[in-house]
């Protein structure tokens, strides 16, 4: 049995400056958290990833507003592969224990260079 539900959405980050530094910022509806919503202000929180580098194995939990600890550069002109991709993680445990509804958010990821 599957303890998450997860969907993850390749990114490419590219610049015309080489190698050109940033931090990624995430920001949902609720500033504290991030949560799906529904009408009746229910809420079930998910977590964001952002995974970079070889093989996407470097992995960074981002935080609600909060700049990325880490530093990235530009990793190319993206004709090849993404840079990156972003995951969205939900636990299985809160899912089930949701009111059966249309839960929602908007996410915003932020490039903030430095």
């Amino acid at each position: 049995m599957q303890s998450r539900w997860e969907s993850r959405v390749p990114v490419c980050v590219s610049s015309d400056a080489s190698q050109s530094p940033y931090r990624l910022v995430a920001f949902g509806q609720n500033p504290s958290q991030f949560a799906l919503t529904n009408e009746l202000d229910d809420q079930v929180r998910y977590k964001v990833l952002w995974h970079t580098g070889k093989n996407y194995q470097r992995r960074d939990h981002l935080a609600p507003s909060v700049p990325s600890s880490r530093v990235y550069g530009n990793a190319g002109n993206c004709q090849s592969k993404p840079t990156g991709y972003i995951r969205v993680r939900l636990n299985k445990q809160d899912i089930d224990k949701a009111i059966p509804a249309i839960y929602q958010d908007t996410l915003v990821i932020m490039l903030s260079p430095l």
